[in-house]
């Protein structure tokens, strides 16, 4: 991490990686990972990352959590990568008990400057079920550079980039974030993972997140849950590319591809891997949103979902100045707006209630949360989460929820209040959801560490819409604050 008066840039890594699980009776699991790093001038790193199954018999396998680790130069371009990933998830009937995951590695990478390729040794524990298993894992990194500002004048940090500019290539980088609604319509052959009864039409709700890499080429990765239809607990997590065919200024067309993990709520996605195919039109009321209309095709090889695919989705616009020779060079930066946003990581606890499972334990349930939000202006945000189960004996319990959040003005310069209203989609792990659909209203407190770094406490009510599912919730989790420069 460089940092001038005014901005910092960031280190990064984009990492993906593919190993076989052992698990027992002979039985193997192909695992893909995700994950989004940031790293500091010292070798450490540290964020987020997804896993899901993608071959085997467990589509619908997913876990979320934290990575942490350390990269080394050893001797010309090998470099020696250590770390640790700890989450939780489930699904898929798999053996993960209460779903806590433990994911210790290490291995050795070659160094391209654009991209580091390897192996490591990994193991992937579940301590309170029965997946314990070690095995050889193929990484890549892909290193990224991130400019944040630390000030919202425009002058200052138009100043502290001229800093840099000897050193780097500055441009602007075209990004989206949309919410999204999906309705899936089984074709004919579409059964159940009993193999018996015919699929009824599936509603999701997603979020979906898009980068251009150039004029018309983009690449995004999506994500959605199910909340309707009788699948409560399917999930999917895709990537893949699309293309942009502009028509005007107000409307175009695109042209998507993807592929990832899906499974669960009984969607037979067999070993998990899923390919998605879309064609649609978009309409531009004003800049910075979009308005997209999609129709499709989605299919698992290896089982017998396959169906028909509408997706609407509301994307919000930006421009983002970035590092990197494959951006087009900027014009000029003397007009920017500094874009607010928090990466909140969170232990979330649903207090005991016999509402929580179809089985009326009462015992309470603990989550790992990501939550990420954009402000809209100094007070109101957006903001998207997802969680994850890792005790409480529901193994493969994971949600996600999109909503809308208000912060109070910080008082003595360190402690804020906020509050949130959430909706989404959650099942999976005998939580007594039904269809899947949940609502949460938040309330609570932010203290100020410094100025990157706040510790939050909030209270909450969970309820399913269709399910008994009906608690109070406690969070206790860190948030990392940072500003993106934008243009006007």
């Amino acid at each position: 991490m460089l940092q001038a008066d005014d901005i910092t840039i960031n280190k990064g890594l984009y990492r993906t990686t593919y190993e076989t699980l052992s698990l027992p009776e002979d039985e193997n699991m192909g695992f893909l990972g995700i994950n989004y790093l940031l790293a500091n001038e010292m070798g450490f790193y540290y964020g987020v990352g997804v896993y899901g199954a993608i071959t085997g018999e467990r589509g619908g396998f997913f876990t979320g959590g934290l990575e942490l680790g350390y990269q080394q130069t050893l001797i010309h371009n090998l470099v020696f990568d250590v770390g640790i990933f700890g989450g939780g998830g489930g699904g898929g009937s798999a053996p993960q008990g209460g779903g806590l995951m433990l994911r210790p590695h290490a291995g050795l990478l070659y160094d391209a400057s654009s991209w580091k390729l390897g192996l490591a040794y990994s193991k992937v524990k579940f301590p309170n079920g029965d997946i314990d298993s070690n095995q050889l894992s193929l990484q890549l990194d892909i290193p990224f550079e991130m400019v944040s500002a630390e000030t919202n004048n425009s002058e200052r940090v138009h100043k502290a980039i001229s800093s840099y500019a000897s050193q780097y290539d500055f441009g602007w980088s075209d990004h989206y974030f949309a919410a999204a609604f999906e309705q899936y319509f089984p074709l004919s052959g579409t059964k159940d993972t009993a193999g018996q009864k015919d699929l009824e039409n599936i509603s999701l709700i997603g979020f979906e997140y898009g980068s251009y890499l150039h004029k018309y080429w983009f690449g995004f990765l999506e994500t959605s849950g199910a909340f309707n239809g009788g699948a409560g607990g399917y999930a999917e997590v895709l990537g893949g590319v699309g293309y942009d065919y502009t028509l005007n200024e107000k409307f175009g067309m695109k042209a998507k591809v993807s592929l990832g993990s899906g499974g669960g709520g009984r969607v037979d996605t067999g070993g998990g891997f899923i390919y998605k195919a879309n064609i649609g039109a978009y309409y531009k009321p004003i800049k910075a949103v979009t308005i997209n209309a999609e129709a499709g095709y989605i299919d698992a090889p290896n089982g017998t979902f396959h169906a028909k695919v509408i997706k609407l989705n509301l994307a919000y616009n930006l421009s983002i100045l970035g590092i990197g020779h494959s951006i087009s060079g900027v014009a000029a930066y003397k007009e920017t707006a500094t874009g607010e946003w928090n990466i909140r990581m969170v232990n979330q606890t649903y207090l005991p209630s016999d509402t929580i499972r179809y089985n009326k334990q009462d015992a309470a349930v603990q989550l790992i949360g990501l939550k990420i939000d954009r402000y809209i202006n100094s007070h109101f945000y957006v903001t998207g989460q997802a969680y994850g189960a890792y005790d409480g004996n529901v193994g493969g319990y994971a949600g996600g929820l999109f909503g809308l959040g208000y912060r109070t003005p910080r008082v003595y310069n360190t402690l804020s209040f906020y509050c949130e209203l959430l909706g989404g989609a959650g099942a999976g792990g005998g939580v007594a959801t039904e269809g899947g659909a949940l609502m949460q209203p938040m309330v609570g407190a932010n203290l100020a560490i410094n100025k990157e770094v706040d510790v939050q406490v909030g209270i909450g009510r969970i309820r399913s819409f269709q399910g008994t599912l009906n608690t109070t919730l406690f969070d206790l989790g860190l948030v990392y604050k940072f500003g993106t420069i934008e243009k006007r």
